[in-house]
């Protein structure tokens, strides 16, 4: 019962360590978007790029399977 308790806390940093990294490359490419002078993009943009992520992060996933 301990070891799963020590396990399950290495797992909760281990996956926090991992978000906070994620969280700070996000905000990095956000900074460097704003300060190159790029404008914001629309909804619609945004909606678009999101589907083409999506779609492709799916394609991935089916295309590595065994």
């Amino acid at each position: 019962m301990v070891f799963l308790f020590w396990l399950s806390v290495a797992l909760l940093v281990l996956s926090l360590f991992k978000w906070f990294h994620n969280y700070v490359l996000f905000l990095t490419m956000v900074y460097y978007i704003e300060k190159s002078g790029y404008t914001q993009p629309s909804k619609k943009e945004t909606e678009e790029c999101a589907h083409f992520v999506v779609k492709r992060l799916i394609k991935d996933l089916v295309q590595n399977e065994p």
